[in-house]
């Protein structure tokens, strides 16, 4: 049987990689977005 204490610096450790994947997702976003409003800027008139 898992100790409580491990469980939950387990629990920690997924909950900081989940966040550490959102905001690579979202940056990732933010950057193709920013390269698509400049691509479409430059190749329209």
């Amino acid at each position: 049987m898992i100790r409580r204490d491990s469980f939950s610096a387990i629990l920690a450790t997924s909950g900081q990689m989940i966040e550490k994947t959102v905001e690579t997702h979202n940056l990732s976003k933010l950057i193709i977005f920013l390269l698509h409003s400049k691509f479409k800027s430059f190749f329209l008139p």
